[in-house]
């Protein structure tokens, strides 16, 4: 049986509350929606994904006094609300992916002082030592945005991200190998363009050992 999810957000008075709808190809039909997130919340920018089970895992951005990273999943029933930052900043923009082991990894942005810099957090389940400590994958005095995240067959990260040089926006490529660690950041761009989109800056696509940066591109202005 084949089933899709889709998630929406719903703005009730002042109050934006997050929804997931689920789709069974069996039954050919959308099945009433569901409230996931806090009521008293006003939740943006929601990611979901799903393991090789079946179970789903969905993160989301709070706003306002709440902005930091939301996380609850569902295998049977839907889990208590997780909050993964705790931040006095401005965490944002959380995607989340499962591994072929049912590894959770999630990437967002963080504004320390008047930078911004992407995070990494992930959650082991096979040493069921829950959420680790998260870390900061780009450098320090940063204008990173708008991560994306794979994880290839045999377990390697794969991170992309945009970041503000001279006011041009670059992509940038950071890889976790299982066997030699963090590897240094990559600039994909040359400089030459903005590699800028106001919807989506980046994508990882990750096929065998092969991982596919996908951005778009608009020319510098002279």
């Amino acid at each position: 049986m084949i089933s899709l999810r889709l998630i929406a957000i719903l703005r009730i008075s002042l109050v934006m509350l997050l929804i997931i709808i689920p789709f069974s190809a069996s039954l050919a039909n959308w099945s009433k929606e569901l409230i996931v997130s806090d009521k008293s919340i006003y939740s943006i920018n929601p990611c979901i994904t799903s393991d090789n089970k079946g179970n789903i895992y969905i993160v989301w951005q709070g706003n306002n006094d709440n902005q930091d990273i939301y996380f609850t999943k569902y295998d049977g029933r839907w889990s208590s609300i997780d909050k993964l930052t705790n931040s006095k900043n401005k965490p944002h923009t959380p995607v989340i992916i499962s591994d072929v082991f049912n590894n959770l990894h999630v990437v967002w942005q963080d504004r320390v002082l008047s930078n911004y810099n992407i995070y990494y957090e992930t959650y082991y389940k096979k040493f069921a030592a829950g959420w680790l400590k998260s870390i900061k994958v780009s450098k320090e005095k940063n204008k990173a945005a708008n991560p994306d995240i794979v994880v290839d067959k045999i377990g390697n990260i794969h991170i992309v991200w945009q970041n503000l040089e001279n006011n041009i926006y670059e992509i940038y490529y950071k890889e976790f190998d299982l066997e030699k660690g963090w590897k240094p950041d990559i600039k994909l761009t040359t400089g030459s363009v903005s590699a800028r989109s106001e919807e989506h800056t980046s994508e990882l696509q990750s096929h065998s050992f092969i991982s596919y940066a996908v951005f778009c591109l608009k020319k510098k202005k002279n």
